[in-house]
């Protein structure tokens, strides 16, 4: 399938409920991982940050988070990208996956009236510190589109409305997805380089 074909038959959106990895619980498994190695190979930190790549380690968790979300929700969806703020003073980093339009337009047609209508007003009302782009009614007319037609950060509140459907907790929601991110094995995403065989390595 081409790249054209994929982008027609799929939807950005942004993923919700992501932490991102600036102080966060995904911060926190790179940090371990990295004092692990130091344990097993005596090296300082220094040489361990030698061999390691922060940019293969974030990328292989934020696929293996969306492959978790996925699995968690039922709902398909592949990775498109991860961006990353240059600085974390009010932001962090934010995951975008490609969904196909029919399994939006499905998620659309069972959404309680409601619960969107309040994560709308929720995510997107100005308040002190922060000005939406976006206007906080579902009745107003941008709201009102054809949900194939809302763009990556109108899906991502879609998605998160369907969260709050199914009664998820934000901070249990993220547990459950660590604990399955967590199965992923380091050296087998080349975070880091040149490592020294293992007696038992992980599986891949």
């Amino acid at each position: 399938m081409s790249t054209t074909e994929t982008q027609t038959d799929t939807l950005s959106a942004a993923l919700p409920w992501f932490p991102g990895f600036y102080e966060s619980i995904l911060d926190d498994l790179m940090v371990r991982t990295i004092e692990m190695e130091m344990e097993e190979t005596s090296e300082t930190y220094d040489q361990i940050m030698d061999r390691y790549s922060w940019k293969l380690a974030t990328g292989a968790i934020a696929k293996a988070w969306v492959e978790a979300f996925s699995k968690e929700t039922d709902i398909p969806m592949e990775f498109d990208e991860m961006v990353s703020p240059r600085e974390y003073n009010f932001t962090t980093d934010r995951l975008f996956v490609r969904i196909p339009v029919d399994a939006i337009e499905k998620i659309a047609a069972e959404m309680d009236d409601k619960i969107l209508r309040e994560t709308i007003r929720t995510n997107h009302s100005s308040r002190s510190g922060f000005v939406s782009f976006y206007a906080d009614d579902l009745d107003d007319p941008e709201w009102q589109m054809p949900v194939r037609e809302w763009d990556h950060n109108q899906l991502g509140t879609l998605l998160e409305a369907k969260l709050l459907q199914e009664e998820h907790e934000q901070e249990d929601f993220e547990e459950d997805l660590y604990e399955q991110v967590t199965i992923w094995c380091p050296e087998n995403e080349g975070w880091i380089k040149d490592r020294p065989e293992k007696e038992a390595p992980c599986a891949p």
